[in-house]
């Protein structure tokens, strides 16, 4: 990995699939799928930084829409998301079954 760039998580639990599938658009401009509702992600500080800044963005545009409806509001008043650094050591060990994904090989968006 490139000095200066680190490997996260972004993990999120998102209710509405109208919510769901815009939040995966923002994420995967930034990384790779790496389980459902889970990325890996290369990224810089400044990257890092934006990625904060737009799922926060997201956050307040999904507010508007779940104020003009309760029902919506009711289902998603649970939805998270959380970015975690993934450092070197614990992806080394990890452990997994199935699919062996390849920690090192994710996007790094410029």
């Amino acid at each position: 990995m490139a000095a200066g760039v680190n490997a996260y998580f972004v993990f999120y639990d998102i209710t509405s699939n109208k919510f769901r599938r815009k939040l995966v658009r923002i994420i995967e401009r930034y990384g790779n799928r790496f389980q459902y509702s889970v990325f890996l992600c290369s990224l810089t500080k400044e990257q890092k930084e934006e990625l904060e800044v737009h799922i926060a963005d997201f956050f307040v545009w999904k507010s508007k829409i779940e104020a003009k409806n309760d029902k919506l509001a009711l289902q998603s008043r649970y939805d998270s998301v959380c970015i975690l650094i993934a450092c070197k050591q614990c992806r080394s060990s990890a452990t997994s079954f199935g699919y062996e994904p390849d920690y090192d090989q994710t996007a790094v968006v410029v």
